[in-house]
């Protein structure tokens, strides 16, 4: 599932390139597309809140995304599997979209990174359970710390990342209470060293 997730936004990514001949896109552009804008999300254009997830604003902002995705998405989908993985995704995804949406009517919010945080977030809690020794405490706590901060910078929809990140907490705590939906044993966790901060930035156009 991470992976078909990962195809996913990349072929958004390339199907939008090759539609429109660049790799940069404006604000008008990636509503079209499905760019979650507030005063349309929150007023009937529902499915934004969904396809919002699968854009990105350029090379490097989907790149720090998809790396992400792969490291923690496969620690957490270890031991969550496929349909809980996905649910994890949507959910979280949705929660970060109606946040932003709700603080930024105005202006076009995208990137998957929302969701991305809310499965670092469902790691958060199935580390802290004692229950995924696997989970490496330390990359965790250095990635979340990392992408705090650079949810600070000018261009990042620090609502976007805040919602996902307490959506994937409250799925996490969910997880646990759910008979059967831990695996009993999971893959290793991530290598040495934590993410870069571009791991989970989220672009944010002006409209």
């Amino acid at each position: 599932m991470v992976f078909i997730l990962l195809i996913a936004n990349v072929a958004v990514f390339l199907a939008m390139a090759a539609s429109t001949g660049t790799f940069e896109w404006s604000p008008r552009t990636l509503v079209q597309w499905g760019g979650n804008l507030g005063m349309l999300s929150l007023h009937g254009q529902w499915w934004r809140l969904i396809t919002a997830n699968f854009l990105h604003a350029g090379f490097q902002h989907i790149l720090g995304n998809m790396v992400l995705l792969l490291i923690a998405g496969r620690m957490v989908h270890a031991r969550i599997g496929d349909l809980a993985f996905l649910g994890v995704f949507l959910v979280t995804g949705v929660a970060a979209e109606v946040l932003s949406a709700l603080g930024h009517p105005d202006v076009v919010g995208i990137g998957a990174s929302g969701a991305i945080a809310g499965i670092m977030g469902v790691a958060v809690v199935l580390a802290q359970s004692d229950r995924c020794p696997e989970i490496d405490r330390r990359w965790l706590v250095q990635t979340l710390a990392i992408n705090a901060l650079y949810s600070l910078a000018p261009s990042v929809d620090w609502l976007a990342h805040l919602g996902g990140f307490l959506a994937g907490l409250a799925c996490g705590v969910a997880l646990l209470f759910i008979p059967g939906a831990l695996t009993e044993s999971g893959s290793s966790g991530p290598g040495e060293g934590p993410a870069g901060p571009t791991a989970d930035t989220r672009s944010r156009s002006a409209r």
